[in-house]
């Protein structure tokens, strides 16, 4: 994540950025595991540890924003025209 932001910054002169759609998505897990979410909380960590070093080195980060809960159902439905 820093690379890509400090890269972004250098190219583009350092407009105001927003990172969207940034998640994990995990192979599918037994009921019990479900609560032990580590592997996501892992990549979120990292993610945004880098993130943060990107903003201490000048990048202009305006907002971080992960996958929502919406965003499975188009994964899991995708988008249909209904007549």
């Amino acid at each position: 994540m820093e690379k890509i932001i400090d890269y972004i910054k250098k190219r583009y002169n350092n407009k105001p950025m927003f990172v969207t759609e940034n998640g994990f998505c995990p192979p599918p897990q037994q009921s019990e595991q479900v609560l032990e979410d580590t592997n996501r909380i892992k990549l979120h960590k990292d993610y945004l540890s880098g993130l943060a070093s990107a903003i201490r080195n000048g990048a202009d980060v305006r907002g971080y924003f992960i996958w929502s809960l919406m965003d499975n159902f188009e994964w899991a439905s995708g988008y249909r025209l209904t007549v």
